[in-house]
């Protein structure tokens, strides 16, 4: 039996199981959404788009709430169709 990694969502401090929240990564350009959670450097992690509003106020991402928006949006928009 292995145990399942926990992370904590840097909008909201709660504490969850890995696969129940979505990985960003800073790249040079600006941040991405790492769906796979393979890509390079130190990730930070998010639980839905409340929690990317909630990280806008926070100075230590910058520009990480408007791109999650925006992705959760997206996700959201391809869902309904």
């Amino acid at each position: 039996m292995t145990a399942v990694p926990a992370r904590t969502c840097v909008g909201c401090r709660t504490r969850r199981e890995q696969p129940g929240l979505q990985r960003f990564v800073r790249r040079t350009d600006g941040w991405a959404a790492d769906g796979p959670r393979r890509g390079p450097g130190r990730g930070t992690y998010l639980c839905g788009s409340q929690c990317a509003r909630a990280v806008i106020k926070n100075k230590r991402f910058p520009g990480l709430g408007t791109f999650a928006i925006a992705h959760y949006e997206l996700q959201d928009t391809h869902m309904n169709d």
